[in-house]
């Protein structure tokens, strides 16, 4: 996530053409996906007593021990802060992972990430982190995945529904560090229309377009723009932009100065806006970290996968 000098999503983008301008680069991210809809990673599939449905408030998704107030620049987010937010892990050579996405709890079993986020060496979730490079603090967990489902109508071109999911080996037992988020399953979040909101986005992404991770959980709010605008703008650096790009599957946030952003590591993470329900506020995941030019520049808000219209191939999935 980078704030004060330029972001939060992995700003991983579309793997669109390169092209640059007299002076600043116009680079789009990119993890040239390998496009994988459907796989299991492990021969034979676990076995669970019962299928899986989406928790509801009543069941406690959603809640944070932590009141957030207002932030108006990137932060570390406080201890369990975001209990749902889970960090998406790559096998490398020797035995070692890294992870280079974000993603968000769904039930105890389900992991909802960005479909570009899917590589081949995808293997692992660890939950229940905050600081990296703290080991007093209180466990977290890794748990192995099963198996990945990535949106069939999934574009690596324009990134036209950019959603995944990640099937864990082994149910999450949910405690305050680890607990589901919920989804907009029904109304009025389910088609309420965002602009001008400030929702959350959090993750462990670059703090700035060409700096390191970071180490702890940041935390951020950011404005979300009309779709419109947001086309116009990416349309004024590449006329390759079409209007399929910025239709209703998608969300469009940002500060159109610039300067707060997410960034490379956030992509897969979950933009977060809280809803009063009998009384408690719960929060909704709203949109996935999808793509953006950059991290964090003006005029170039991040887009972001709309959660509502997928959220029925999403309960889907998880009854399988």
């Amino acid at each position: 996530m980078q704030y004060a000098e330029t972001s939060l999503r992995e700003h991983i983008t579309m793997p669109l053409p390169i092209t640059t301008t007299t002076g600043r680069s116009t680079k789009i991210r990119s993890t040239t996906p390998i496009v994988l809809q459907q796989k299991r990673l492990a021969n034979d599939p676990p076995i669970f007593a019962k299928p899986t449905v989406l928790p509801t408030p009543a069941d406690g998704c959603g809640v944070s021990d932590v009141e957030h107030n207002r932030v108006v620049g990137g932060v570390p987010a406080a201890l369990n802060g975001w209990p749902w937010m889970a960090l998406v892990g790559y096998e490398e050579a020797f035995g070692d992972v890294d992870f280079r996405c974000g993603g968000s709890l769904i039930t105890d079993r389900h992991v909802l990430t960005a479909a570009h986020c899917i590589l081949s060496s995808l293997s692992v979730v660890r939950l229940g982190e905050h600081d990296m490079d703290n080991q007093t603090e209180s466990a977290h967990v890794d748990v192995p995945v099963y198996k990945y489902v990535s949106h069939p109508s999934y574009d690596t071109f324009d990134g036209h529904s950019d959603v995944a999911i990640l099937f864990l080996t082994e149910t999450v037992e949910f405690n305050a560090r680890i607990k589901p988020i919920c989804l907009p399953t029904n109304e009025p979040v389910r088609s309420a229309d965002f602009t001008g909101y400030n929702p959350f986005i959090a993750g462990w992404g670059r703090t700035k377009e060409t700096g390191f991770e970071a180490k702890v959980l940041q935390e951020l709010q950011i404005p979300i723009l009309e779709n419109e605008e947001c086309s116009q703008l990416y349309k004024k650096i590449r006329k390759l932009y079409s209007t399929k790009q910025f239709d209703d599957a998608v969300l469009c946030a940002g500060f159109l100065e610039g300067g707060k952003d997410s960034c490379q590591g956030d992509s897969g993470g979950p933009l977060m806006l809280p809803y009063l329900v009998s009384k408690k506020f719960h929060y909704f995941q709203i949109g996935i970290v999808s793509y953006g030019v950059g991290c964090a520049r003006a005029e170039l808000p991040g887009v972001y996968t709309r959660v509502a219209t997928f959220v029925d191939w999403i309960v889907g999935q998880i009854k399988r």
